[in-house]
């Protein structure tokens, strides 16, 4: 899987920049963690479906589970668990368990 930086011109991989607290070499204890909100929503009510968020949120969400986020610092909202009220709430989690050396993704 590749990003790509805001111009689209310089493709980078997730692995480059992501290194979960587990596999740090420095020998101290980890000074800060990943946690993560994927949002996909394809169907909606008054608007054109958009086909590849929900599978775009998953794919996102599943490379930083295979990267070493912790399955309990992340949550992945697709469709109708992708209401306003469980984004709400995910962004209240993300405040209640991010600390401030902590790095967060919201897509």
């Amino acid at each position: 899987m590749a990003l790509y930086d805001h111009d689209g011109a310089s493709p980078y991989r997730l692995r480059n920049w992501f290194v979960p607290s587990s596999s740090r070499t420095t020998g101290t204890p980890a000074e800060s963690e990943w946690f993560g909100v994927f949002v996909g929503i394809r169907d909606y009510l008054e608007a054109a479906d958009l086909d590849y968020c929900g599978k775009d949120a998953y794919d996102i969400y599943r490379e930083f589970r295979s990267l070493g986020m912790p399955a309990e610092n992340a949550r992945l909202l697709i469709d109708e668990r992708a209401t306003k009220a469980d984004i709400e709430e995910a962004i209240k989690w993300l405040a209640r368990v991010a600390g401030p050396e902590d790095r967060v993704i919201v897509f």
